[in-house]
């Protein structure tokens, strides 16, 4: 009986966490149909995909109906080989396979001996004709070169069209006109999002020397993805050679134009450090890792001087605050609650009708006008450069690839933090809305105290 009990509990605790999750993968596929010179499909043949970096070979057969199909390929460069006996060898080249990539190539087999070739260039995918999903990719490359003044991944989504920002402050992006909350971003298949709106709670999107690859997905995606947009993040792998590189982005005051809202150019420089190595394991005399286990290492760090923050709220002038509406007259009418409705004589709250707390509040968190008309409600009416101390940060990540056999392989890979840096420093501050973006108008909505920890 109590084996009986454990056992319907574990299977209701597997049907639970199925209904929250969803089998994702960032490999490729290739797929096709092989024919004859007369169209005639060619069963029976074998196909063969070699990845270049790591030499790891997936081989199949076509069906009864000449159809193939090659998964769980590593993004890449290939070169795809069908051979049948009484045909000439097929063989395309410099086959350039993205994350998820979908990829149909069709395959015609010449009649003569299997010693000759017969050889095609094929390159990357520009119109992917087996889906309707509309995607966006960019490779490591493209992080390293593309012109911003940050590392931070989310800052590269803004580059793809139909993705923005969801608005009102919020760090989410919104996917082809898409809701905050339908959106998710994973790595190398797992989930970095909240679940609830989209947020990511993974640092490593702000350090991005371990992605090989990202893939923006929206509109049309597949039933494995529950959210109108995804973003895909695959991670570095080692390859036959070794490779790595140790890099500083620096920036400087003198680098950095000057934010329109703020009165003055921020202050502080910035370094943001890090080396990367990858390649395959080798322990002399013991094992040889090549074409079959790989490692990828990399280390970032954050460093600087103090940093400036831009507040610029839109805030009550300072009669308001004491209850004085007798500017808004004739076209607004301040009125009594508690008497009828009747308008305050001169639009003026008495000031015992105020609440002595919410005054307290007032003063401590909601700053004077000291821009523009300070006696009228103008949007962003208070500007200023706040400094705080530099909060450093220092990540790594260690990736191991090993391939059992043609059908079995592993990647575990995983991040770290230095428990030594500061991250456990709390930035407590008045909080204003709107304090980092132009908002289309004047609003006095309330805002909260805000304790960033990073």
């Amino acid at each position: 009986m109590r084996i009986l009990r454990c056992a319907l509990f574990g299977g209701l605790l597997i049907a639970v966490m199925a209904s929250r999750t969803s089998g994702q993968t960032t490999f490729a596929t290739l797929t096709g149909i092989v024919t004859d010179s007369a169209g005639a499909v060619v069963p029976g043949a074998t196909v063969e995909a070699k990845h270049i970096a790591s030499n790891y070979t997936y081989t199949t057969t076509t069906n009864a109906v000449g159809q193939y199909t090659l998964g769980q390929l590593r993004d890449g460069e290939y070169v795809l080989r069908v051979r049948l006996a009484g045909f000439r060898a097929f063989v395309a080249q410099h086959i350039q396979l993205a994350a998820q990539d979908l990829r149909r190539i069709d395959v015609r087999l010449e009649l003569g001996a299997m010693e000759t070739t017969v050889e095609v260039s094929a390159g990357a995918t520009l119109i992917e004709t087996e889906t309707a999903r509309i995607s966006d990719s960019k490779d490591a490359r493209a992080l390293k070169t593309l012109p911003l003044n940050t590392r931070q991944l989310w800052d590269y989504l803004s580059l793809t069209p139909g993705v923005v920002q969801a608005g009102g402050g919020s760090s989410t992006r919104r996917f082809a006109g898409s809701r905050a909350n339908q959106s998710d971003a994973s790595i190398d298949g797992i989930t970095v999002s909240n679940g609830t709106d989209g947020t990511q709670i993974s640092p490593l999107v702000s350090y991005v020397e371990s992605f090989q690859e990202f893939r923006v997905d929206m509109a049309n995606n597949t039933a494995e993805y529950g959210a109108i947009g995804q973003v895909t993040v695959v991670s570095k792998s080692g390859t036959n050679e070794f490779h790595g590189n140790i890099f500083d982005y620096y920036s400087t005051p003198l680098f950095r134009a000057r934010n329109p809202f703020s009165p003055t150019r921020t202050s502080g420089i910035r370094h943001v450090p890090g080396a990367s190595i990858g390649g395959p394991v080798r322990l002399p005399g013991l094992y040889n890792g090549r074409d079959r286990t790989f490692f990828f290492h990399s280390f970032e760090t954050s460093r600087g001087s103090a940093a400036q923050d831009l507040l610029n709220p839109t805030v009550a002038p300072a009669a308001w605050r004491e209850g004085d509406f007798s500017g808004l007259l004739p076209g607004t009418v301040i009125r009594d609650p508690l008497n009828n409705n009747t308008p305050f004589p001169g639009n003026r709250i008495p000031a015992s009708r105020l609440n002595p707390v919410s005054r307290r509040i007032q003063e401590r968190f909601f700053p004077l006008p000291n821009f523009g008309d300070t006696s009228q409600l103008v949007s962003q009416n208070y500007r200023e450069n706040k400094t705080r101390p530099f909060d450093p940060n220092t990540y790594y990540t260690i990736r191991i690839d090993h391939r059992f056999s043609p059908e079995s392989f592993v990647l575990p890979a995983g991040p770290g933090t230095d428990p030594t840096a500061a991250a456990t420093k709390a930035i407590c501050r008045p909080s204003v809305s709107a304090g980092r973006r132009a908002t289309p108008g004047p609003s006095t909505s309330p805002s909260h105290g805000r304790c960033a920890r990073t």
